[in-house]
């Protein structure tokens, strides 16, 4: 991925205007770009991921109790069956006691 980045960031700082400022077209300013770009792409990442899970988690609706799926099965037990345990806790904290979150 950094080779990717790095082509990318050579072409950026080729023809933007930061092309003719000195020091641009070094080894060190490329890796430095490079490295800012994969922080930014990780934060940006990490944080939709984040708000999508809030999002979907926080997603709950009073019809969900007693519809059943395509399996005869409840909504309640559907996600009691497949939802891993770390994510029932998870959720389970971000939504509290009542079940629709703060």
């Amino acid at each position: 991925m950094r080779e990717v980045l790095r082509g990318v960031a050579a072409e950026n700082i080729a023809k933007g205007p930061i092309a003719e400022v000195p020091g641009t077209g070094t080894v060190a300013y490329l890796d430095a770009w490079v490295n800012a770009i994969t922080v930014e792409l990780t934060w940006c990442i990490v944080h939709f991921d984040g708000l999508l899970n809030a999002w979907f988690t926080v997603l709950r609706v009073i019809d969900e109790t007693g519809a059943e799926d395509e399996l005869g099965r409840d909504f309640v037990a559907s996600y009691n069956a497949e939802v891993p345990d770390r994510i029932k806790v998870r959720n389970n904290n971000l939504l509290g006691p009542t079940g629709w979150g703060s």
